[in-house]
């Protein structure tokens, strides 16, 4: 008995992850007024744009997700040859974590986690847009850390499951 009470104590006092010190993502409050705005324009270099936002007082504020395509070949492949850039915005404030994904051939090529300016997690695909695991990062659960941040960013920015 008194051994299952020093362990449930010292769970309760136990630290949290390095990762949940990080300021990862959360998805936007739900608004039920929400505005959404799709561009397709295959003539211009930017030839796609998404965006959320509610109106405040007559003006367009930018809430939710925020998605930008830009070819990165010539217009006759501006569909498969691509970056697309995700970035979320909270109540009109951009948040400084997004998700950059390179598009080659209409398959994904790689694909950058921006969690502040001074931390990336770069993912790179195969030929089978399969992602690439790379060297084995066990130094204190490094994939493992790795796997649940981009989980995390797949989930609130709404990217293609793996």
């Amino acid at each position: 008995m008194l051994i299952s009470g020093v362990m449930s104590v010292a769970s309760l006092l136990a630290a949290p992850s390095s990762i949940d010190v990080i300021g990862l993502p959360q998805a936007p409050a739900t608004r039920y007024d929400l505005e959404e705005v799709e561009e397709v324009n295959p003539e211009a270099e930017v030839w796609y744009r998404l965006r959320h936002w509610y109106e405040k007082g007559g003006d367009e504020v930018l809430h939710g997700l925020w998605i930008e395509r830009r070819r990165s070949r010539d217009r006759e492949r501006y569909n498969t040859d691509y970056v697309e850039v995700r970035r979320m915005y909270y109540d009109g404030e951009r948040s400084a974590h997004s998700v950059v994904s390179t598009w080659v051939g209409g398959m994904l090529r790689k694909r950058e986690y921006r969690l502040s300016d001074e931390l990336d997690i770069t993912v790179e695909f195969n030929s089978r847009g399969e992602p690439m695991q790379g060297p084995r990062s066990n130094a204190r659960g490094g994939r493992a850390k790795r796997e649940r941040i981009t989980d995390i960013f797949d989930n609130i920015y709404e990217l293609n499951p793996r």
